[in-house]
């Protein structure tokens, strides 16, 4: 008779077990990104709280990937106001008191906090990380930068590069494959090629030399056509649409993998 109850006690701890595995895999995509919603949206109202002293704050938006957690602050603030920045230093740090007190660092390997101004520029002044100089330095040759001013779709795919929201099989497995090669402290070097428009390619490279990432975005080729034709003016269009930096660590994430430890941004999507 014990024998009985004890294999029909275990029969009831599989079911209930089994069901509880089923109730939390089966949520669907919406489901989980409802959830997701709402814990932002309560910590949104708990940050807007904190800072209702200061009545520049406009709004907050938390964003949060599986690594990762930003928060940006909305503010009426303009860079030309006296004490912008100060106040922008502080306000960050008041919502740095309010996000420690919820764990959210604890639960991110990273979490980031932007104070814009009423353009939505970042406030917050980052003073470059002089750490990098020599590595910089002797970083080695580039292999960026080699595109023709003509770049087509074709040209891409003919010369492998990856077409976000075109990604095929094999392009993911070269994504992963600079990946792991990063982790494994191996050169590489990749490019990502966007087109808003035909024949006006937005280049992102990353060249990784075995100690630093190297990331390059050219968008000089973006409406070349309605470009002015002074040499001066042009090589000004063209040094405002690339941007630089250099990076120690790449970051593989379900939602968005990205760079960070840099020599000037926080934090660069991959």
């Amino acid at each position: 008779m014990k024998r009985v109850y004890f294999w029909l006690l275990g029969l009831l701890c599989i079911f209930i077990l089994t069901v509880m595995f089923v109730d939390f895999y089966s949520k669907e995509p919406e489901q989980v990104y409802s959830e997701t919603n709402k814990a932002s949206e309560t910590l949104r109202k708990s940050i807007l709280e904190g800072l209702k002293d200061y009545k520049e704050v406009t709004d907050v938006l938390p964003n949060f990937t599986e690594t990762m957690a930003t928060f940006t602050i909305f503010t009426t603030l303009k860079e030309t106001d006296e004490g912008s920045e100060s106040k922008a230093e502080e306000i960050k740090n008041k919502v740095d008191d309010i996000v420690s007190s919820k764990n959210i660092e604890v639960a991110y390997a990273n979490y980031f906090i932007t104070v814009t101004n009423i353009e939505g520029e970042n406030l917050l002044a980052r003073s470059l990380d002089t750490s990098f100089d020599k590595q910089i330095k002797g970083f080695g040759k580039k292999l960026t930068n080699q595109v023709p001013e003509n770049y087509s779709k074709k040209n891409a795919i003919e010369n492998g590069d990856i077409l976000p929201g075109f990604i095929t099989e094999t392009q993911r497995r070269r994504i992963n494959e600079f990946i792991s090669n990063v982790n494994n402290n191996k050169s590489d070097f990749i490019r990502f090629v966007r087109f808003p428009s035909p024949n006006s390619p937005i280049i992102t490279e990353f060249q990784f030399n075995g100690e630093l990432i190297y990331y390059r975005e050219d968008s000089t080729r973006v409406n070349r056509d309605n470009r002015i034709d002074q040499d001066e003016e042009v090589i000004q269009v063209q040094e405002e649409k690339v941007k630089e930096d250099y990076c120690k660590k790449l970051v593989k994430d379900s939602i968005m993998s990205y760079i960070t430890d840099c020599y000037k941004n926080d934090v660069i999507e991959f």
